[in-house]
């Protein structure tokens, strides 16, 4: 079986009012980057479409999202990446 690399980093921690995201998709195919609260709820979608395997950076303004603990989590066809992400206003 292939190897697959995935990874997720967000800074800076705390986010205050922008967040930058740099991914690392160890693979092609449908990917899904959502930023979901500490119950589990979808807060946000950042982007749902097919990606090709490589490195990204994306920005993420949070400056309409309450203080608190978040998760943002990336999804690829066989892998799920979770990465904690602290708003503080």
């Amino acid at each position: 079986k292939r190897s697959t690399i995935t990874s997720l980093v967000v800074r800076p921690q705390p986010v205050t009012n922008q967040a930058t995201i740099d991914m690392l998709l160890g693979e092609s195919g449908s990917t899904i980057l959502k930023l979901v609260d500490i119950q589990g709820r979808d807060v946000s979608t950042l982007f749902k479409e097919h990606k090709t395997k490589g490195f990204y950076t994306n920005t993420f303004n949070v400056e309409m999202i309450s203080s608190g603990l978040y998760f943002l989590v990336l999804q690829t066809p066989n892998e799920l990446v979770v990465q904690q992400v602290l708003i503080q206003r």
